[in-house]
């Protein structure tokens, strides 16, 4: 019975299991479709961006006048009336070329007496300059007499002392030759003499015959009057050695004697020189003078006669001439405006930019040049020049005088030719610029906590949060550093809707 009831008892079991088990799988089936079919209902709709690589600048716009290189407006140099205008408007013109001619009516002259003044002066001037042409021929005579005493000749008397000492240190030579006989004679004569002692000490004992003791006295006797020869010779070549040195004082007392009597005629000449290059150079002084006198009313001369003749404004450089502000008879003050000139083989924009986009620019960067209004043509520049001085009312193109604007040039790489000096164009230049990289619009960045993200679409068409790195922020576009890859699809949900993560959403393509 035990056995029994506990199959029972399993048999109920399993049955309650698998009861239980087909509830669940039941439910779950209905949750699954009542979910889907409610995420079918609350499917939002966002528009779809592609992620792509693209070009992406920063750059500043801003309004700018046109003008040409070296453009100028020429002042009057002084008052007067326009007597000749030499070009038109159009007119290319070189450097130093004339351009406007002023005549001063009312000019004073005082020419007839500069020129009688100048007269008398070249007189004078021609009499200072026949004092220096004596003073040279004088000089000239000095330095001859000067050249012709340095050039004397003394040879005859200095190669005298050359062949005096010659024959003193022949002499000198000899005597060392004889005193080194007389050395060889004493040595000679002493070991004769040694020799005779010890004969003379054998001859007492009978060692040796008398004759050998004679023959030895005899070899002394020969070692005396050899060595008193020898002496001799020497005490000669001393007196001729004595004879020599006194000759050759001798001829060089009279050669020093005749140096110097030379000498005495020489400083003689060159005081007479002296005072010939005085006398010039004081003769010469006397012309300077004049002459600067003469050049003196000379200039005042060319002062007159410019009063008197044309004032003539030239083209300071080579240009085109842009306007012409007088005409012919214009009574004009001095530094009145006449004429606008330029150089249109160069243009230039000059801009005032804020004080914010100022500090953004630098020298050399690139900018993009067009005129203002539809389907303009577009030119390159670069910035050439930006003030590091900002000033207030500077006729900024904003309108704005009450705001501090800082002046700057923008030179075009090659003149177009079209631009019009004074118009005003348009010119955006890049701040900066990234090549080939991954570009997504503004408005698809999300921020939460001061950090960006976007709305990642998956391929079963749902939403996730995507934090993204972000780079070189244009105007409309930002640059994507990481967290995306080419060819990623974004969601930009409409400003009233809100998505969630894992959220189903249905796209509508939009350009990038």
């Amino acid at each position: 019975m035990q056995q029994l009831a506990k199959e029972k008892y399993k048999s109920g079991v399993k049955w309650l299991t698998w009861s239980a088990v087909l509830a669940v799988v039941s439910l779950g089936g209905w949750l699954v479709y009542t979910t889907r079919i409610q995420e079918s209902s609350q499917s939002v709709e966002v528009r779809l961006l592609t992620v792509e690589r693209d070009t992406l600048e920063e750059v500043i716009n801003e309004s700018g006048t046109v003008e040409l290189a070296e453009q100028q407006t020429l002042k009057a140099p002084a008052d007067g009336t326009v007597e000749k205008i030499l070009v038109e408007v159009g007119d290319f013109v070189t450097s130093g070329k004339r351009l406007i001619v002023l005549r001063d009516p009312e000019a004073q002259t005082k020419l007839a007496d500069h020129q009688l003044e100048i007269q008398r002066q070249e007189v004078t001037l021609a009499n200072a300059k026949s004092q220096v042409t004596a003073a040279q021929e004088k000089l000239k005579a000095a330095q001859a007499e000067v050249e012709k005493l340095k050039s004397q000749d003394h040879t005859g008397s200095r190669t005298k002392i050359p062949a005096q000492r010659l024959a003193i240190a022949k002499q000198e030579l000899n005597l060392v030759n004889l005193r080194a006989k007389v050395t060889e004679a004493q040595e000679k004569l002493r070991v004769a003499q040694n020799k005779l002692e010890a004969d003379q000490k054998l001859f007492a004992k009978g060692f040796i015959a008398e004759n050998e003791l004679q023959n030895q006295k005899d070899a002394v006797r020969a070692a005396q009057a050899e060595l008193r020869g020898t002496q001799l010779e020497v005490s000669t070549a001393l007196l001729n050695l004595k004879n020599e040195n006194l000759a050759l004082e001798r001829i060089e007392s009279e050669l020093q004697q005749e140096i110097a009597d030379a000498e005495s005629e020489l400083a003689q000449a060159e005081v007479s020189l002296q005072d010939a290059v005085a006398q010039l150079q004081n003769a010469q002084t006397q012309v300077r003078q004049e002459a600067i006198a003469l050049e003196k009313l000379q200039l005042e001369r060319q002062t007159i006669e410019q009063e008197l003749q044309e004032n003539v404004v030239a083209a300071p450089v080579a240009g085109q001439i842009l306007d012409i502000l007088v005409k012919k008879g214009t009574v004009v003050t001095q530094s009145e405006l006449l004429l606008v000139q330029g150089n249109p083989t160069e243009e230039i924009i000059k801009l005032q930019l804020s004080t914010l986009d100022a500090s953004k620019v630098e020298s050399q960067q690139v900018a993009r040049i067009s005129v203002i209004g539809p389907n303009p043509e577009t030119y390159t520049g670069r910035v050439e020049e930006i003030s590091l001085l900002a000033n207030l009312g500077s006729g900024d193109n904003s309108g704005d005088s009450s705001q501090a604007k800082v002046p700057a040039i923008v030179r075009l790489d090659n003149p177009t030719g079209s631009l019009i000096p004074g118009s005003q164009v348009s010119v955006e230049i890049i701040i900066e610029q990234q090549k080939n990289v991954l570009v997504l619009d503004a408005e698809a960045i999300q921020q939460e906590d001061d950090e960006a993200f976007v709305w990642l679409i998956d391929e079963q068409g749902r939403v996730s949060k995507q934090p993204v790195t972000l780079g070189l922020e244009a105007l409309t576009a930002i640059q994507v550093k990481s967290g995306l890859s080419e060819g990623s699809r974004v969601a930009v949900p409409a400003p009233d809707t809100t998505l969630q993560p894992g959220m189903k959403v249905t796209t509508v393509d939009s350009e990038q």
